[in-house]
């Protein structure tokens, strides 16, 4: 995770050469938003990496979020991967976009080479994109499945993993800034 000190964010991953005693960061995604705390990685059975974040898209110019900040927008569920540890990275790949509800906290598992387990929470429509660390959300888990991810068509399956509400109420997306 990298910020880039003017509110956008790079996500990535570092790797360090046999017997080396420095960090190269491989940089996959610049120009960002994130509204979790960080990516997450797996790494598959043919050593492709994979990298899940979400976005925080905002509307500009409204003060709907919490203590007035801008009231949240439709966001997203972003994945890329990399075979050759973070030299090269795929484009994006949209895992989740509903347009209609707040999608957050993504993690990711990955099997055989080429395919992935996306999860993530995503709250209700009727819940109108709440900014979740003050308005309430109507959360679900959502799980993706992508065969064959890293190819030209990859399959994908989208299920709410639990078939009903988990949580209602707020999410923190702060740490302990919440208490």
């Amino acid at each position: 995770f990298f910020d880039h000190g003017d509110g956008s964010f790079g996500v990535g991953i570092s790797t360090m050469p046999a017997g080396g005693s420095a960090f190269t960061p491989h940089e996959a995604v610049k120009g960002t938003s994130m509204f979790a705390h960080w990516p997450a990685i797996a790494i598959d059975a043919g050593g492709t990496v994979y990298l899940t974040w979400d976005t925080n898209e905002r509307q500009a110019g409204t003060t709907g979020g919490c203590n007035g900040a801008e009231t949240p927008g439709a966001n997203s569920i972003e994945l890329v991967y990399t075979k050759d540890l973070g030299k090269t990275w795929s484009a994006p790949i949209t895992v989740a976009h509903p347009g209609n509800a707040r999608v957050f906290w993504p993690w990711v598992a990955a099997g055989n080479a080429g395919n992935a387990s996306v999860v993530w929470y995503q709250t209700e429509p009727q819940d109108g994109m709440p900014d979740l660390d003050c308005q309430t959300g109507h959360v679900h888990v959502m799980e993706s499945s992508l065969i064959g991810a890293t190819g030209k068509k990859p399959q994908t399956w989208t299920v709410d993993a639990a078939g009903r509400v988990v949580h209602v109420g707020w999410v923190c997306q702060g740490g302990t800034t919440c208490v």
